[in-house]
């Protein structure tokens, strides 16, 4: 359990580190002005990302508990 707590920090950390370089920045590696609608579309494309990491650690926490009892 301490392993998925561990994981789960860990990818949080790196999520909203992730989001804040997205809504931080100005312009980007091209020189490409980062406006509102642009940075939502960068986040839109980040969303299916964290979906999936969720997922992944539902599953594996639904392993945990049931090898537990």
């Amino acid at each position: 359990m301490k392993a998925w707590w561990l994981t789960n920090g860990i990818e949080a950390l790196i999520f909203i580190t992730l989001i804040s370089f997205i809504l931080l920045r100005n312009v980007d590696a091209t020189g490409t002005v980062q406006t509102p609608i642009v940075k939502l579309i960068n986040l839109l494309v980040l969303l299916p990302v964290l979906i999936v990491a969720v997922c992944i650690q539902m599953i594996w926490l639904h392993r945990i508990k049931k090898r537990r009892s």
